[in-house]
């Protein structure tokens, strides 16, 4: 008779026979936190410290007209990113009104934030993102450490995390804030998750756990809190139970997943409720600058 695959871990090599295989192994957690972070920090203001003097740019001067102007109600800060192109027609030189709608209430309530408290200093909001940009680091290190147990390369991967080209832009312009905060808080879901299923993630793993324990409740909701958030950051964090589901299933196989329905069973009101509010009442189509429909 077949029996249920186990989560066998491959043994672990010695210092003796492989030297370097979990190089610092022996150092103190703390001291290799702190290492960690000031590896990344350096990181970070190597690749992207020259944006600090960048000021504002294209849609940064909308950005900053909009939280002047509006006010901290939950409607003033989704209607802070709505660009009316009927005022801007001396800046775009349009010729017919368009309109960019987006549902970004908690990325534009940390900017207007970081101007009432910097009384609109530019410096201080792009040092936001870098510090963004840092934890984000921290996070992906923190789940590659998860997944390969090795210091080391854990750490490289933080590093090759800032220097990703396509982070670029991120970082250095302040409308994209929303993308560096959204990510943040989508890592932080997953590794509140991880932390809720007690997933063993490593990939050394010989096949996927036989059973894995209930989900812990309060980490489970610490991993919703931080999805809505990033909802409200940038819309296409709705994908996040996707990739729980996909990871559920790599690491613990099908049976486990399917013991962990009643979350996914949240998760899923929260993103059908959350597609019908943001698709049919906070809706407007994109223009067709960006989207030529078929007549």
């Amino acid at each position: 008779m077949a029996t249920s695959p186990t989560h066998n871990p491959l043994p672990k090599p010695t210092g003796q026979d492989s030297p370097g295989a979990n190089a610092g192994s022996k150092t103190s957690p703390w001291v290799y936190r702190f290492l960690t972070l000031a590896v990344l920090a350096a990181t970070v203001l190597l690749a992207h410290g020259w944006s600090l003097w960048d000021g504002l740019g294209i849609d940064d001067h909308w950005h900053y007209r909009t939280i002047r102007q509006t006010g901290w109600s939950p409607s003033e800060l989704l209607d802070a990113t709505t660009i009316r192109s009927a005022d801007l027609f001396k800046l775009w030189w349009q010729d017919a009104p368009v309109q960019f709608q987006y549902s970004r209430p908690l990325s534009v309530a940390l900017m207007k934030l970081v101007y009432t408290v910097t009384d609109g200093n530019v410096f201080a909001q792009h040092a936001v993102n870098l510090t963004l940009h840092l934890l984000a680091a921290c996070l992906v290190t923190a789940l590659c450490t998860k997944l390969t147990s090795h210091r080391f390369w854990s750490v490289a991967g933080g590093v090759l995390f800032v220097v990703y080209p396509l982070s670029v832009n991120a970082v250095g312009f302040l409308a994209a804030q929303n993308m560096v905060l959204q990510t943040v808080l989508l890592l932080g879901a997953i590794l509140a998750y991880v932390r809720a299923s007690q997933l063993n993630l490593n990939i050394s793993a010989t096949g996927v756990a036989a059973s894995t324990p209930g989900l812990n409740h309060r980490w489970f909701a610490l991993a919703v809190i931080l999805w809505i958030g990033a909802l409200f950051s940038r819309e296409n964090a709705i994908v996040l139970p996707v990739v729980l589901l996909a990871m559920d299933v790599a690491f613990g196989g099908w049976k486990q997943a399917w013991r962990k329905k009643p979350a996914y069973l949240i998760m899923a009101v929260l993103g059908v409720a959350f597609l019908i509010w943001r698709l049919g009442f906070f809706y407007e189509p994109m223009p067709d600058v960006y989207v030529r429909r078929s007549s």
